[in-house]
């Protein structure tokens, strides 16, 4: 993203999925999105997770499911597989 925005200095922030599209799509197309960490927590809360394996099971479920709705974005966490457009 440093050279996408033409900074001299090394960045590093949260991007929207609009703002990564609009950055990318003169040579780009995103294939596959995915957002992680919606009911799941981020690594610095994991243990905030009971140490139940079935309540962690639940909520990544629920994350995996949260990807075929238009919440997948709001996520701490998003993932994306770009192709190169021809």
């Amino acid at each position: 993203m440093n050279r996408v925005r033409r900074s001299d200095a090394l960045q590093s922030g949260e991007f929207t999925y609009d703002e990564i599209r609009s950055a990318f799509e003169t040579n780009f197309e995103i294939v596959v999105k995915r957002g992680y960490c919606i009911f799941f927590p981020v690594m610095n809360r994991a243990y905030l997770l009971p140490k139940s394996d079935s309540i962690r099971n639940m909520l990544w479920k629920m994350d995996k499911m949260m990807n075929v709705t238009p919440f997948w974005k709001t996520g701490a966490v998003s993932s994306y597989v770009m192709r190169v457009k021809e």
